[in-house]
């Protein structure tokens, strides 16, 4: 499985099994899996190296893109988290160059490593997720916080992020 670095730590890269699909119920947006546990597989390694670096609990990340991404079944320019261009939050910009825009308002990433490193430094350097990213070795604190912080609303999400984690825990112990 090819590999890059991030500082110095070797990262699994993305292997899709089957060609990306636009979702016939969501127009614009792609799916690149069939079920959740390809899901896992295929993105897995991946985040999971990317939790372990940058201090998440394990599995917290990928049950974010998760949920965000419907399992990567409605994705946006490979933005597996939703993230938005230009808001107070976010900004345009990534690795020094302009966001392309897809539908308005949401990232394109060249690629899936490059959706989650974007989000982590959105988490980790906007001031309103300063709590989320302080907790982010516990996954009920982090995503309550996140949720506090503006990046999802409604509280019913936070529960629908628990599950989602809960989820992802029982399939990869």
């Amino acid at each position: 499985m090819p590999v890059i670095d991030v500082v110095g730590s070797r990262i699994p890269q993305v292997a899709l099994k089957r060609a990306p699909r636009e979702s016939a119920a969501h127009p614009g947006r792609v799916s690149y899996v069939d079920d959740k546990y390809q899901f896992v597989e295929i993105f897995g390694p991946m985040i999971f190296a990317l939790e372990k670096y940058y201090g998440f609990a394990h599995g917290i990340i990928l049950a974010h893109a998760a949920n965000e991404s419907g399992w990567a079944r409605l994705t946006i320019g490979k933005n597996l988290f939703n993230i938005k261009v230009g808001d107070k939050v976010t900004n345009s910009y990534w690795h020094g160059a302009s966001i392309k825009k897809s539908h308005g308002r949401y990232r394109e990433y060249d690629s899936f490593t490059d959706s989650v490193l974007d989000y982590i430094r959105l988490v980790g350097s906007a001031s309103r997720y300063k709590r989320a990213w302080a907790n982010r070795d516990n996954y009920k604190k982090f995503f309550e916080e996140l949720y506090l912080g503006g990046y999802f609303a409604g509280a019913a999400n936070v529960a629908a992020f628990n599950s989602v984690y809960r989820t992802i825990v029982g399939m990869i112990g």
